[in-house]
């Protein structure tokens, strides 16, 4: 019997795609109400918060509580499941799977740490050749901030803890005073960090997927949103992908390139399955940022992109990394993301996420999945369709409106925490940058219907 998989994550919304080629269970820590819209949907989808023998709602569950949970384990059990593939991949994970006898489709959780210490990026970058910005490695003590009032630490600088998601903690320093603040508010004296020079340009990404034998799979280069005020706290924080204004010729195949340097050198390691490389397009080229050596938080949205472009998706060459049955073949992948082909254009599109952008605690206001646009007459916020995937889209769609997945209202969620993803089939930016207008006024609608003060 062929093994099933099931993608499992912390939170449903970052698992929507790729069960769209794949014969691919979704199972999630949370997000009953987006599992049952994609079981309406003809998905097979399932949430922990669902259970009704749980005695308290999942706050903060990972997706190892789907694997160590008893509903969990009853829903693994009930899809036939002999593999899973997460989002991140966890110790704690790893250890349940072992325990259920499941195998992980995802390189070790303890690699996976060790790739993504910011830390380690201008060694991996040396040994791949591509330029990284000049780095000074720091730590968050009396030393530094001593040398800061000193006037002896260069800025404006970019400073980053050593490890980070979604650019937590990644803050520009632009005074000694500043860096004095960060040593401050550390959460332990001595805690590890860089500071990076600044380069100006363009945030790009790229995906990437390393197969056994040196085999190499390179996505196309799009734009990332990078701290888009109405969407995140954090300057520099990451929320999205802009895949409607196409890069340059040259600039995407450097970038490419340089995604297929990192893989062959993280290969070298022992790395296996999709990774993601951050860089900046500056005046010079692309110079590396951050490597995510992990299922990249933009590849289901990529997956959607890719389908309707007609083309085989890179979450089938995941599962061919890891031994699993895949809906295309590896000469089907070559033929279109091999590392020297130019692979067909995937706009217009994007992805969008929301993070809590106030200070104190909040659970999520009550919204439904689907489609969303403000009235053209009240500009109160009107549910407009049930699609949760760009595959269910009428089009074309209703004036201002977007698919909108919203956490669920059973979390507790702090500053920074995600509030929602948005996905366009359309651009989200203009080419100044700047949300479009419409996109603007539903997010800020969006944000005060889901952003309510914990009691």
């Amino acid at each position: 019997m062929t093994e099933r998989v099931a993608f499992v994550a912390a939170n449903l919304a970052h698992a929507v795609g790729p069960e769209l080629e794949q014969d691919i269970v979704l199972l999630a820590a949370s997000g009953a109400p987006l599992a049952a819209a994609l079981r309406a949907a003809g998905s097979e989808a399932w949430a922990l918060d669902a259970g009704a023998d749980r005695g308290e709602p999942p706050a903060a569950l990972g997706a190892a509580a789907i694997l160590s949970e008893p509903a969990g384990q009853r829903a693994l059990a009930e899809h036939g499941i002999g593999a899973v593939l997460p989002f991140k991949p966890s110790a704690a994970l790893e250890r349940a799977a072992a325990t259920l006898g499941l195998r992980v489709l995802a390189p070790r959780a303890q690699l996976v740490r060790q790739l993504e210490n910011k830390l380690e990026l201008p060694a991996i970058a040396a040994a791949a050749g591509v330029p990284v910005p000049e780095t000074e490695r720091v730590v968050l003590g009396a030393e530094l901030a001593e040398r800061a009032r000193q006037g002896r630490v260069d800025v404006p600088r970019i400073f980053q803890p050593a490890m980070g998601f979604a650019g937590a903690g990644t803050v520009v320093v632009r005074s000694a005073a500043q860096i004095e603040e960060l040593v401050l508010a550390a959460p332990r004296s001595g805690a590890p960090g860089k500071l990076v020079h600044i380069v100006e340009g363009i945030p790009i990404t790229v995906t990437g997927v390393v197969l056994p034998d040196g085999v190499l799979l390179v996505g196309s280069a799009c734009t990332q949103l990078t701290g888009v005020e109405l969407l995140t706290p954090a300057e520099l924080g990451s929320c999205g992908n802009e895949w409607s204004h196409p890069l340059p010729e040259d600039a995407a195949l450097e970038a490419r390139r340089m995604a297929a340097a990192i893989g062959r050198t993280v290969a070298t390691r022992g790395f296996l399955g999709t990774f993601g490389i951050d860089a900046v397009l500056g005046p010079n080229g692309p110079v590396l940022i951050e490597i995510n050596p992990r299922w990249t938080a933009s590849l289901s949205f990529q997956v959607q992109l890719q389908l309707r472009a007609g083309v085989p998706s890179l979450a089938n060459g995941h599962l061919l990394a890891f031994g699993a049955k895949a809906a295309a073949a590896l000469p089907e992948l070559l033929d279109v993301w091999h590392p020297d082909v130019t692979p067909p254009p995937l706009g217009p599109g994007a992805s969008v996420i929301g993070y809590r952008r106030q200070r104190g605690m909040a659970h999520p206001g009550e919204l439904q999945p689907g489609v969303w646009r403000l009235d053209p007459g009240t500009g109160a916020l009107q549910r407009c369709g049930a699609a949760v995937r760009l595959a269910e889209l009428e089009v074309p769609m209703p004036v201002g409106a977007a698919i909108v997945l919203p956490q669920p209202p059973e979390r507790t969620l702090a500053r920074g925490s995600e509030l929602l993803r948005i996905a366009l089939p359309h651009a989200a930016v203009a080419p100044t940058g700047e949300l479009q207008p419409q996109l603007a006024a539903l997010v800020t609608a969006l944000t005060a219907q889901l952003d309510r003060p914990a009691a």
